[in-house]
């Protein structure tokens, strides 16, 4: 954990961008996270990606809960951490996710909103704006996006409900 931590600290040095996460995760694929990733492409809908990680949250990280608050109108998924993490963990987390919900998505998805426990200054506004193109809150107790309900529960191009249970088996 420390280790992974040192990693960011010497990425932002090098980058001098404390939000390099945002972009960092364009290198990461959904078979990076074996499994579990296949059972996302796999979901029915971007509802079941959210339920998947959610559900399998701890194979990810054992610091992290994530849940699921579906609303009839908008539905928030975030995280609850047991540590702290570097801001750039979290950017990468949550870009990632973004990201392979736009892929999965054939339409272009924004969140309705996203919640964020950094500071709000003029980089940070500018840069999660570019990235999230949705409304942001500042300084949260934690990170969560928002998204409307019914847009998240429309059957995905990809979906294969057999090979997502049998994705899930395997991350079980």
């Amino acid at each position: 954990f420390d280790r992974l931590g040192e990693v960011f600290r010497l990425a932002v040095a090098a980058t001098g961008d404390s939000r390099f996460g945002l972009y960092a995760s364009r290198y990461m694929l959904p078979s990076h996270i074996h499994a579990l990733g296949t059972a996302l492409i796999a979901s029915r809908s971007l509802m079941d990606v959210c339920l998947r990680i959610e559900r399998f949250g701890s194979f990810l990280a054992q610091t992290v809960v994530f849940y699921v608050e579906r609303g009839e109108q908008e539905t928030k998924f975030g995280a609850h951490l047991h540590v702290p993490l570097r801001p750039q963990a979290t950017d990468m987390f949550w870009s990632f996710v973004l990201r392979l919900m736009r892929h999965l998505d054939p339409a272009e998805l924004n969140p309705t909103g996203v919640d964020l426990t950094e500071k709000e200054t003029p980089e940070a506004i500018q840069a999660y704006t570019d990235f999230f193109r949705c409304p942001l809150a500042f300084e949260c107790e934690e990170m969560a996006l928002y998204f409307d309900t019914g847009r998240l529960e429309r059957r995905l191009p990809t979906a294969s409900e057999e090979l997502a249970g049998m994705a899930d088996q395997v991350v079980k």
